[in-house]
């Protein structure tokens, strides 16, 4: 019986690991609790960030939630977003068949990949 030669590579069991971790984190990962996906029950709001000559225009999507509850601050080129949605329902008055939407705290952090260049007077406007 001849044995097959097979050159050695030494990056071919990181390549394969890789490959593994990929298809392991590619599926849907579920909720432990209820089978449902996990990301339902985690909120952080989409942005777009916009630079003009004068300022970083952060556009969130804040559905529900209170403007003096929401923090937006820039340190250390790290743009961060952070508030409260509260639960506005009366679960005494209804009775919720399904809830989907979270609430609670959330938190954005953004890098920025250029210097921006504020004013020390700079402000936060909502």
């Amino acid at each position: 019986m001849k044995g097959n030669v097979v050159r050695w590579t030494p990056f071919r069991e990181l390549n394969q690991l890789q490959q593994e971790m990929n298809c392991l984190f590619d599926g849907t990962v579920l909720d432990w609790r209820n089978g449902e996906p996990a990301d339902v029950s985690v909120w952080a709001p989409l942005v777009d960030i916009l630079e003009s000559e004068d300022a970083i225009l952060l556009k969130a999507e804040l559905p529900e939630v209170d403007p003096q509850s929401v923090d937006i601050r820039l340190e250390n080129n790290v743009l961060t977003l952070k508030g409260d949605r509260q639960f506005e329902g009366d679960s005494q008055k209804e009775r919720f068949l399904r809830s989907e939407r979270p609430y609670g705290p959330f938190s954005r952090s953004l890098p920025l990949l250029m210097r921006p260049t504020l004013r020390p007077n700079s402000r936060v406007a909502f």
